[in-house]
C-alpha cells in the first residue's frame, strides 16, 4: 500500500515538474514574440 502511495506520489511530482517548466517555456517564448514585435 504504502508502495503505491510512493509511485503515485512520485508521479504527482514529476507531472507538476513538467507543467512548471513547460509554463516557464511557453511565458519566455511569449515575451520573446512580445519583444520581436
Amino acid at each position: 500500500m504504502s508502495e503505491a502511495v510512493r509511485g503515485i506520489a512520485f508521479v504527482l511530482a514529476n507531472a507538476e515538474k513538467s507543467m512548471l517548466s513547460l509554463a516557464r517555456d511557453n511565458r519566455e517564448a511569449i515575451a520573446s514574440v512580445y519583444y520581436t514585435y
